[in-house]
């Protein structure tokens, strides 16, 4: 039989705490793997054009909501987790694996219309050139040229050069992006404010100004009478004051905003100083 001290011995071993480990490493707590983005799990095609652009105009609503959070917060040190946060947030969001692939669905079908404009476009040119160069021909044969007066003879510098006729077409893809700037793409503000021959297109453009003032007179005006879609055109017009008659017919709408005081996109909330750079006209 034990003895008492064996007993003793025994309950005092079953009472020992067990040994556990001690890490003096302070910063590893600090070292939080960080959440990874969800991965896509729908096929873009088969939830048609409809739904990936709802998708798509969800996700952009949450990333606008959150970088306004962002640019709200001061980079002070008490702001800085909550700034790290929202930074985690938003990377999550955008690479969002689903909102990439609606949006990679999206952009594929844009450019395949893109595509057939320009190559209808191409045809429409082809034909009319050929028709054209028909009737001269034909005149030429059964009508003899009336004489023309000789001139005297001007410099080359002197002379003036012959303004090309007919309508203007403008480019389909330069007009895509102008419209995409004013319904809130970030990619396409920042294309238009980096001025002409910035942008990368994948069709051949002849007219990217001409086209831009006609895509701003267009389209610039009616989203600044819905508050729905101010902000994006008031960004747009920054994006474009390099280009003013793109934006001066957006002039008096934009003057009627002077008493609203809580616009997001404008310094101060107030319409006051895009109105002093439209004014200038461009001129520096």
């Amino acid at each position: 039989m034990p003895s008492g001290i064996d007993a003793a011995l025994g309950q005092l071993r079953a009472t020992v705490p067990e040994t556990t480990k001690v890490n003096y490493n302070g910063w590893e707590g600090q070292n939080k793997e960080k959440a990874k983005p969800a991965a896509c799990t729908i096929d873009a095609a088969e939830e048609g054009l409809e739904k990936c652009q709802k998708r798509i105009k969800e996700q952009e609503f949450k990333i606008r909501k959150l970088k306004e959070k962002l640019e709200g917060l001061a980079p002070t040190k008490k702001n800085k987790p909550d700034i790290t946060a929202t930074k985690e947030q938003l990377e999550l969001l955008t690479k969002d694996g689903n909102y990439r692939a609606a949006l990679s669905y999206v952009r594929g079908l844009e450019e395949e219309e893109r595509n057939k404009k320009r190559e209808a476009q191409e045809k429409a040119d082809e034909e009319a050139m050929l028709a054209s160069g028909g009737l001269q021909t034909k005149g030429k044969k059964g009508q003899p040229e009336a004489p023309v007066p000789k001139k005297k003879a001007e410099p080359a510098s002197k002379q003036p050069v012959a303004a090309e006729a007919g309508p203007f077409e403008c480019d389909a893809e330069v007009v895509a992006v102008v419209r995409s700037a004013v319904d809130g793409s970030e990619d396409a503000q920042a294309q238009l404010k980096a001025g002409a021959g910035a942008g990368s297109y994948k069709s051949q453009v002849k007219a990217e100004v001409p086209s831009m003032i006609s895509a701003g007179i267009e389209s610039i005006s009616p989203k600044l009478k819905r508050a729905a879609t101010r902000d994006h055109a008031l960004r747009t017009i920054r994006s474009l004051l390099w280009n003013p008659p793109a934006v001066l017919a957006a002039y008096p709408a934009v003057l009627m905003l002077l008493e609203e005081a809580k616009l997001k996109s404008e310094p101060g909330g107030t319409a006051v100083d895009l109105c002093k750079e439209l004014s200038k006209g461009g001129l520096n």
